[in-house]
């Protein structure tokens, strides 16, 4: 009877533990850094490798590995611009320490979810204009991070355009309006420099990718000599 009791009471140690490592690691897992990733693209699957490997890879040289020391919750709106809010609503929800949010509409669907999560970005002209930044000195708010464009080379485009091609008069700009926000502001240094170089603008709008034959097709119509 002695020995069975003590079997019973062994086994019935082993099974507490074997039940306290779950809890164990889930306690260990909420404490650990967490980064939240909203994309707009797809997941990555074997023809579409992952566009992040070098934020995992700096990660790395940093000594954070994912799962280790350190969460990482990734969220993909599949390059649907209406799921990009309620991803970024529960990236806030998971109350994730940070958030990368690259391009200019799943930044501002992370600004639009939170105003005390920091929001790391790459995107973007002017910060200042764009409402992100109250100053280039003092940003303030919760959203740092890079711009990747400057308004003065699409100056600098036409301008080598037009010494590649010195005939070319007509050129179709074609832009995302969603991406860009105010376009006739966003258009307005380019036709500074379009009248300096002689050129005529036009602008054909395409919010995703169903319009592109279309915004082609009124290229033609225009008989555009340069995109």
């Amino acid at each position: 009877m002695r020995r069975r009791s003590l079997v019973q009471a062994g086994c019935a140690g082993t099974l507490g533990s074997m039940l306290a490592v779950p809890q164990a690691l889930a306690q260990v897992r909420a404490t650990l850094p967490r980064t939240g990733i909203l994309s707009f693209d797809s997941a990555p699957s074997g023809t579409n490798p992952s566009p992040a490997q070098g934020f995992t890879r700096g990660l790395r040289e940093l000594g954070y590995v994912a799962g280790q020391n350190i969460v990482i919750e990734w969220r993909y709106a599949d390059g649907r611009p209406e799921r990009l809010a309620p991803l970024a609503a529960e990236l806030v929800q998971l109350k994730v320490d940070v958030i990368l949010a690259g391009g200019p509409d799943t930044r501002e669907a992370a600004r639009q979810a939170t105003s005390t999560i920091p929001i790391v970005t790459i995107s973007g002209v002017d910060p200042v204009k764009e409402g992100w930044a109250r100053s280039l000195a003092r940003p303030g708010g919760n959203v740092t991070g890079v711009t990747v464009t400057f308004e003065e080379l699409d100056g600098k485009r036409l301008e080598l355009l037009k010494q590649a091609f010195p005939a070319v008069v007509r050129v179709e700009v074609l832009l995302d309006p969603a991406a860009i926000g105010d376009v006739k502001a966003f258009m307005q240094p380019m036709e500074v420099s379009a009248r300096r170089l002689g050129l005529q603008l036009q602008v054909l709008e395409m919010r995703d990718a169903s319009e592109l034959d279309a915004a082609f097709g009124l290229a033609r119509q225009h008989r555009a000599q340069a995109l």
